[in-house]
């Protein structure tokens, strides 16, 4: 409680709001706000480019607030470990949100719509590479930020969690590959 805590109550709340990180979380709610306000209801196939700028915009403003509070900007080198967030962050949100966007499309598409959904699943896959990698190439140059040496792998939380996150990226990158090898060929033919 408030009593046995000081500054834990309230006014706790308002330094919070007053502080950098509490100003990174207001952009990140106005930016979701404003997103709500902008994608129409019954969704159209396209969006008009001054909504698709001001959803970029968002997009950009979610993810800068995201590095900007993060584990690289608390690192020595903090334009370093910002830059290598906002990539990583914003890699995955597209090839995560990119799948899930892709998996709930193919479940509602119809089964006369094949050849759409052949091209879907070509652009997305490329897509998806181009995140991965990038993905990877950020998450290593955060490693080589956070991590002293090869021992803080499992000395750190730092560490632990990256080994958990390379464990679940080398299953999807498995489920990605029968993809790939199996089921897109036999898909295509």
């Amino acid at each position: 409680s408030a009593e046995r805590h000081p500054g834990r109550g309230a006014a706790g709340l308002g330094e919070l709001l007053m502080s950098p990180t509490g100003r990174w979380w207001e952009a990140r709610v106005a930016a979701v706000l404003v997103m709500v306000c902008c994608v129409p209801r019954g969704a159209p196939r396209r969006l008009a480019a001054g909504r698709r700028c001001v959803l970029t915009a968002d997009v950009g403003v979610i993810v800068v607030s995201y590095a900007a509070t993060s584990h690289g900007a608390a690192a020595s080198a903090s334009g370093a470990g910002i830059a290598y967030d906002f990539v990583h962050v914003l890699a995955a949100s597209i090839w995560l949100g990119g799948a899930a966007a892709l998996a709930t499309v193919w479940a509602i598409a119809r089964r006369d719509e094949v050849a759409d959904r052949r091209r879907l699943l070509r652009r997305y896959s490329v897509t998806a590479a181009i995140a991965v990698a990038a993905g990877l190439l950020s998450g290593l140059g955060n490693a080589v930020l956070e991590i002293g040496n090869i021992g803080d792998l499992v000395r750190t939380s730092y560490g632990t969690t990256l080994l958990v996150k390379l464990t679940v990226l080398a299953l999807l990158m498995a489920v990605a590959a029968v993809n790939a090898i199996v089921l897109k060929p036999a898909f295509d033919a």
